[in-house]
Formats: C-alpha cells, structure tokens, sequence
C-alpha cells in the first residue's frame, strides 16, 4: 500500500473471539499514538467471519486503529499465522524484520524496544 511507504508497520492478526487478542488491541492503538508521530502504522487485520463483530468491538473499547478484514484468510495464510494473535513488524523498506505469537507485558515491552529500534533508522 503507497500510504505505508517509509513507515515503519505494525502488522496485527487476530480476532475478537481470541481472549489475548481483545487484550492486546487497545495496547496497540496506545502504542501507534505514542509513535505515531515518528513513522509508526499498526493495521490489525481480522480473520473474524463477521466484520460486524469487529466494528462492535472497536466502537466498544473505543479502540481506534485501521483495521482489515482478512474474510477469505489470504493474509494469514501468506504471513503463515500460526497463533493469535501474531504481530509482524515491517521495517521502512517493507522487511519483516521481526515475528511476535502471542500477548503478555513482555511481548509488547519486547514490540517496544523493536518500534525504537526501527524508527531510529532512516
């Protein structure tokens, strides 16, 4: 997508029936403001069956992040998505440069330091 290039992109799947996933959402969208400003894009991209569960939810939690319904499952099978959720996190030349399964304080500190990281580079 052209309106990602030169960002850094925090690539999410999951889903709302996923209990980790509903959880690590809003820490998402805390951490695309906080970083926003420096190149960071969080797209979380759901493999719900029903996009109105997704809308729900973010209306909800006043969750405010761009979000891709992956209906057909293409993107999680390309990205080889093994559990949710799963981050990928795409530096400014479009290079995962790393692979994240899974939520606890440690991950997303773990996502933070990499955020750093990649957005200090040109």
């Amino acid at each position: 997508m052209q309106s990602f290039r030169g960002k850094v992109v925090l690539l999410n799947f999951g889903a709302t029936w996923c209990a980790p996933c509903r959880e690590e959402l809003p820490e998402l969208a805390r951490l695309q403001e906080k970083y926003r400003q420096r190149g960071l894009a969080v797209v979380a991209v759901s493999v719900d069956n029903e996009m109105k569960n997704v809308r729900r939810f973010l209306r909800k939690h006043e969750v405010k992040l761009q979000v891709v319904w992956d209906k057909k499952k293409k993107a999680a099978e390309a990205y080889a998505v093994e559990k949710m959720p799963s981050s990928y996190l795409i530096d400014r030349n479009g290079v995962v440069r790393f692979i994240h399964r899974g939520n606890s304080p440690e991950e997303l500190k773990r996502i933070e330091i990499e955020f750093d990281e990649l957005l200090d580079k040109p």
